[in-house]
């Protein structure tokens, strides 16, 4: 499962494989997905890329993956990297020392992720708004 952990300006790892009944129930492939319209089935492989790119704190260049995944995306997949791609914008904007922007766009995000299950595509998206809330919350 992917989980978002914020600790100053590092990220930790964002997407792990899980098991299940001795198997591992999430893989890795080169492949362009289909568009999904809901939070079950495999992250698109640019949002994957995206999420790498956050972890190692690299958040402009992690919007600019994620955004090529959202615009191929339809239903809550879209919300979902939309969301993710503004938190990654929020922590650019806070590395930069611009936290009036960070809280303007943290408040975007907060409309994209709002409406998500608390886990869609593997991504603990309830602990990403936990933790780009207290992020904010620090300013």
């Amino acid at each position: 499962m992917t989980k978002f952990y914020h600790r100053g300006n590092m990220a930790e790892p964002l997407y792990r494989r899980i098991t299940c009944h001795g198997r591992y129930s999430l893989e890795f492939h080169n492949v362009i997905l289909p568009p999904m319209s809901d939070c079950s089935g495999a992250l698109h492989p640019q949002a994957r890329e995206g999420l790498r790119l956050f972890n190692a704190g690299e958040y402009f260049e992690a919007h600019e993956a994620l955004e090529n995944a959202w615009n191929a995306e339809e239903g809550d997949a879209k919300n979902l990297y939309r969301g993710i791609l503004q938190v990654a914008v929020t922590y650019l904007h806070i590395t930069r020392g611009n936290y009036n922007g960070a809280v303007k766009v943290y408040e975007r995000s907060r409309k994209w992720l709002g409406g998500l299950p608390v886990i869609c595509k593997g991504v603990h998206v309830g602990q990403l708004r936990e933790d780009a809330k207290y992020v904010i919350g620090e300013l």
